[in-house]
């Protein structure tokens, strides 16, 4: 059976141009499982206000550049999304939200050893982003082809997508099997009210 395609929207505070590499480079990649992938524009200042159940959202790719703004998503001083991470989860379902930490210098991603060790410390001190969130990871440069992302985070991301997507398939499939079986139900008993009649 086949997963539906969906529409990944990569929010981000920044401009477009921080993020394009990435987004061109996962429509690239995954054009087989991904309607389209679109830059989602959240505001600078006081996102805990903003409404992500009016947003349309349908896979939510939460990008954080340490350039506009520190290392700072959930859990520490001066968390940007502290409550809108959550809301996110909730909302559009944490298998379908994902972070990406980007911009960060190569010395921190571009070695298994060293990538383990930040993320060991991204995990220990904010765990409400891994709490809320399928995805989470490190990566460096996201504005041009090709994207600073290394080659078992291209694994995960893919793993994600194509996880959100199933999730979506199967909620679809419970909904229409809780429908067929309501029709069931209400036709067992007008058999049996008809042979109670007919008794």
């Amino acid at each position: 059976m086949s997963s539906c395609k969906l529409s990944i929207s990569v929010c981000t505070s920044a401009s477009s141009a921080n993020v394009q590499g990435l987004i061109d480079e996962m429509r690239s990649r995954f054009r087989d499982i991904v309607a389209d992938v679109d830059y989602f524009k959240l505001p600078y200042n006081d996102i805990d206000k903003f409404s992500v159940a009016d947003s349309g959202i349908d896979v939510m790719l939460l990008c954080h550049s340490i350039h506009n703004r520190r290392f700072a998503i959930t859990d520490v001083t001066d968390a940007l999304y502290q409550k809108f991470l959550p809301k996110a989860a909730r909302v559009v379902g944490k298998s379908r939200v994902g972070v990406i930490v980007h911009d960060m210098p190569k010395d921190k991603f571009d070695r298994p050893d060293v990538y383990a060790r930040e993320m060991n410390v991204f995990r220990r001190q904010q765990p409400k982003t891994f709490k809320n969130s399928a995805l989470a990871m490190i990566a460096g440069k996201l504005d041009f082809k090709p994207v600073e992302i290394i080659p078992d985070d291209w694994a995960r991301l893919e793993g994600f997508v194509r996880e959100a997507s199933l999730h979506s398939r199967q909620q679809t499939e419970r909904g229409n099997n809780k429908s067929l079986d309501r029709q069931c139900l209400i036709v067992t008993l007008a058999l049996i009210v008809t042979a109670l009649v007919l008794v």
